[in-house]
């Protein structure tokens, strides 16, 4: 819901974003049109819902993700040590 406060509203064909504050920190939400599902308007009691349509090969390919490395195995060096002292005073 974006009723007041946010700057920077962009829009383009695929996306729009827009500059929100969260607690006092400024950030920027990019929102893909693909990810909203609903919209609704309480004042005229209006209400959208929206379905993703796919073509007939399916879904369109996306490239992998920056973060979908792969993944990293823990060190067996034979050690089971655990701190614990950490509310010991001294």
């Amino acid at each position: 819901v974006m009723q007041n406060r946010y700057w920077d509203l962009l829009v383009d064909d695929t996306k729009f974003s827009v500059g929100l504050s969260f607690n006092q920190v400024p950030s920027k939400l990019v929102i893909p049109y693909s990810a909203i599902t609903g919209f609704h308007d309480p004042a005229v009691n209006f209400e959208l819902r929206f379905q993703a349509a796919e073509g007939p090969e399916g879904p369109e390919p996306h490239e992998e993700a920056e973060n979908d490395g792969p993944t990293a195995t823990p060190i067996e060096d034979g050690s089971n040590v655990v701190a614990v002292d950490f509310k010991r005073k001294k």
